[in-house]
C-alpha cells in the first residue's frame, strides 16, 4: 500500500528547476534515504512532501491519517 506517492512534481525558484518531474512513491513500512550534492533538490522535496510549501506543477497522495514530519537542519543562534 502507497504511504506516499508523487506525480510529476516540479518546483523552480526563477529559475531552472529545482525539480523536474519527480514521480516516486513510498510503500507502508518501507524506508529509503536521499543522498545528493548539496543544492539537488533534497529539502525541497521534503519540503514538498510535508506540504510546506506546494510544487508548480504534479501532486502528492498521502494515505489517509499519515503524518509527515521533519526536522529543520539550521541551528537557531541560541543553540551555536
Amino acid at each position: 500500500m502507497n504511504a506516499i506517492k508523487l506525480n510529476n512534481i516540479s518546483i523552480s525558484f526563477g529559475g531552472a528547476p529545482v525539480l523536474n518531474n519527480i514521480t516516486t512513491q513510498i510503500n507502508t513500512g518501507e524506508r529509503v534515504c536521499l543522498v545528493g550534492r548539496n543544492g539537488e533538490g533534497k529539502s525541497t522535496l521534503l519540503k514538498v512532501i510535508a506540504e510546506e510549501i506546494q510544487p508548480d506543477s504534479g501532486n502528492i497522495v498521502l494515505r489517509k491519517h499519515l503524518r509527515v514530519a521533519r526536522l529543520n537542519q539550521e541551528v537557531s543562534e541560541s543553540h551555536k
